[in-house]
């Protein structure tokens, strides 16, 4: 009686060191979750300039892989924002007419880009989320910021 009595306790106690453990270890996850999230706001939001930081616990991995990705882009932007300013220096050269995007222009006309400014490339709002069916945000353009 008393030894089962003993055996029951100490599992009990055995199960609710148990309990408070995985307590414990989901709360770390969900912060450091909710960390990364924080972090990535900007990214979110367009901003290429900044970057996950690298740590040892879950979202480690995750943050290094982001942060390749997000190099990626940002080079993939400046190359798209080089181009742009090849093809306006290129333009400029050969004497095409230029008209500003607001005025109506015929079929072959081109768009001067503003001197003494690199353009930014628009992107759709919630192109940082998984594909899903197009929704009314993907219709209103941001900037992508990626100059460090």
């Amino acid at each position: 009686g008393r030894e089962r009595a003993a055996l029951a306790e100490r599992q009990r106690a055995e199960a609710r060191a148990q309990e408070k453990e995985v307590r414990r270890v989901n709360d770390a996850t969900q912060a450091a979750i909710l960390r990364l999230m924080n972090e990535l706001q900007d990214v979110a939001e367009g901003d290429l300039t900044r970057q996950a930081t690298v740590t040892e616990d879950i979202t480690g991995a995750i943050a290094d892989s982001i942060n390749y990705a997000i190099e990626a882009l940002r080079e993939l932007v400046t190359t798209i924002n080089e181009s742009a300013i090849s093809l306006d220096a290129a333009a400029n050269t050969r004497g095409v007419v230029h008209r500003s995007p607001h005025k109506p222009a015929g079929p072959r006309a081109a768009f001067r880009l503003p001197r003494g400014r690199v353009p930014s490339v628009p992107i759709a709002k919630g192109a940082n989320r998984a594909p899903t069916r197009p929704g009314p945000r993907a219709l209103h353009p941001r900037r992508v910021r990626c100059a460090p």
